[in-house]
Parts: structure tokens; sequence; C-alpha cells
């Protein structure tokens, strides 16, 4: 889901360590996460939805 909470992708994976690997390359190039896991803009739908903006300021 994207930050608005609409469906940005599906799709289905083997069961086992094969599978779980094509799942996190998939989940890395659908989100646009950076690889190590740290990106910025990652949290800003949830930080939204608790009534602040990405940095932790009321909206």
């Amino acid at each position: 889901m994207d930050g608005d909470g609409g469906k940005i992708g599906e799709r289905v994976f083997r069961h086992g360590g094969e599978g779980l690997a094509e799942m996190a390359t998939w989940l890395m190039a659908t989100s646009g996460a950076v690889e190590g896991g740290r990106n910025p803009g990652r949290n800003r739908g949830a930080a939204r939805a608790r009534g602040r903006d990405a940095d932790g300021a009321r909206v």
C-alpha cells in the first residue's frame, strides 16, 4: 500500500527461503526503499495518520 492506503502491487511467492528472498527483492523494488534500510521518507504515511508530518511536527 502507498502512503494514502492505495494498492501498489500484489504478488504470490513460494514458501521457503528462495521465495522469501524473492519477496524481499520485490518489496524493496516496489516500495522504492533504499538498500540497507534507511529511507528518510518511509514513515510519511504513518506520521500523517498520527497528525504529524515526517519530521514529527503537527499538521
